[in-house]
């Protein structure tokens, strides 16, 4: 008999304003994770939040697969921030990073005069799956989308229009 071992999402935090989570490295969690954080009491309007949405799955995708490696003994550190003005996620993976510009089978890297589509040469001539457009569509779904130095956290910013009393 055959025992699979069972990796669930460990909530580390779990503040109205600040839930903090361990995610094991598998995609099928990607899906519990967003409904963890789908809640719309954040302020932001409903095509924001579903930007917002959009833009955390693709990164975690992204997470997941390169930094973790598909590997569910590996994890994901994840937290979510609401603020009076923003909605901030904050999301750390196991691997070494990468380098932007070193991302040839990435749409972020294709050549600024080329026809957006380069990358889709190089994963298929590596064997890739089609795709490569989460940072791509994540950079124009948040206010700002930065990576640190190594290149494996990255935080995403949804700012809130504060409305005018």
């Amino acid at each position: 008999m055959v025992t699979m071992a069972v990796h669930t999402i460990e909530t580390l935090s779990s503040a109205p304003n600040w839930v903090s989570l361990r995610v094991p490295c598998q995609l099928e969690n990607v899906d519990a994770v967003l409904d963890v954080l789908e809640p719309r009491d954040t302020l932001l309007n409903p095509k924001k939040h579903d930007e917002m949405c959009t833009a955390v799955r693709e990164i975690l995708m992204n997470a997941i697969e390169h930094g973790g490696m598909n590997n569910p003994e590996l994890f994901v550190h994840l937290t979510c921030i609401k603020t009076h003005d923003a909605v901030m996620v904050w999301i750390r993976d196991p691997g070494p990073g990468f380098r932007p510009d070193n991302l040839k089978h990435a749409a972020i890297g294709n050549p600024p005069d080329g026809t957006n589509l380069e990358h889709a040469e190089i994963r298929e001539a590596q064997g890739m799956r089609p795709g490569g457009f989460g940072i791509f569509m994540a950079r124009r779904m948040v206010d700002d989308l930065v990576y640190n130095q190594s290149g494996n956290e990255v935080l995403l910013v949804k700012k809130i229009q504060i409305q005018a009393k």
